[in-house]
């Protein structure tokens, strides 16, 4: 791949919001990083009647990854070169932060209260 192609592919971005249809914003296990899930319980899936499924999976070693339509976020599968859903190898990750802190300090800080106030808290 040139240079320029590579800058053209880094240039385009497409965002898909949280829907709102369901949890399954992220999971991680000892095998897997997952980011959305699920289907389109009452509509069906709206990217031509594919298989939905798991937004964004890598795995444990970032070395390969899927991508299918998800629920989550409303998404179609995250590949250019198939709409039903796909396997790839990784190339390269960018992680952004999904936190309101705005450093390490304030992060641990926040973290630190709310295990504090989840340990502390009283059930009825």
């Amino acid at each position: 791949m040139s240079k320029k192609s590579h800058q053209y592919l880094d240039s385009e971005l497409e965002v898909y919001p949280f829907a709102g249809v369901n949890d399954y914003v992220q999971r991680c296990t000892e095998r897997n990083l997952y980011v959305g899930g699920g289907d389109w319980i009452q509509d069906g899936c709206p990217y031509d009647g594919n298989q939905c499924g798991v937004g964004l999976m890598l795995d444990s070693d970032l070395e390969y990854g899927e991508s299918y339509p998800c629920a989550t976020f409303a998404s179609p599968a995250l590949c250019k070169n198939s709409k039903a859903g796909c396997k790839f190898q990784v190339v390269n990750v960018e992680v952004w932060t999904l936190t309101p802190c705005s450093s390490l300090s304030a992060a641990v800080s926040l973290e630190s209260h709310k295990s504090f106030v989840a340990s502390n808290s009283v059930t009825g």
